[in-house]
């Protein structure tokens, strides 16, 4: 932990060493706002089969794909956290995985390749989850539907313009997601 001299406020060390204990670091700053919240930690699956609270007020940080959870009493609702970002590079054509969420999906590739949104049911990806898509190698990146899937995009437009050209995907619905960026049919 890194602690301010001013205020004696810690942070989480730059390289992450620290993050084991993310929940304690999170519950200083709850304790200090007089927050009624609850902080656990474990997988992801520990995470889905978990009870919700009660009123909501439950975070869940998931060690396994480094993401953070909100319940709101009902339903687990990812948070954003984007500072959390390393890109994924992939090598050949890639099914995106629930590790993607908040991250950017690096495509070097040198021939023609798809990036694949799956269902819902394959990857439980919450609603409003982004992922960032980039096209590093010279190869002509593809996003594509599982079966069941549906992409929005503006005139059906789901290729990457070139080499160095972004996207980003949002997921609006079950099996709904909108692609924006520099896309060209």
């Amino acid at each position: 932990m890194l602690t301010t001299t001013r205020r004696g406020i810690s942070y989480p060390n730059p390289d992450r060493s620290d993050r084991a204990d993310i929940s304690l670091h999170i519950s200083t700053v709850a304790l200090a706002a007089d927050a009624d919240v609850l902080f656990q930690q474990g997988t992801d699956a520990a995470r889905q089969a978990a009870p919700h609270q009660s009123g909501g007020g439950k975070f869940w940080w998931a060690t396994d794909t480094a993401l953070m959870w909100y319940d709101d009493g009902t339903t687990w609702r990812q948070v954003q956290t984007p500072q959390l970002s390393v890109p994924n590079t992939q090598t050949a054509n890639y099914t995106l995985a629930l590790a993607d969420s908040t991250k950017t999906v690096e495509m070097n590739v040198a021939s023609a390749n798809t990036i694949t949104i799956p269902t819902n049911t394959g990857v439980g990806f919450a609603i409003g989850t982004t992922v960032n898509l980039a096209q590093l190698g010279a190869g002509q990146t593809s996003i594509a539907a599982a079966g069941g899937v549906t992409i929005r995009s503006y005139n059906n437009n789901l290729k990457l313009a070139g080499q160095y050209a972004m996207a980003s995907v949002i997921k609006r619905a079950t099996d709904e997601w909108w692609a924006a960026g520099n896309l060209v049919p």
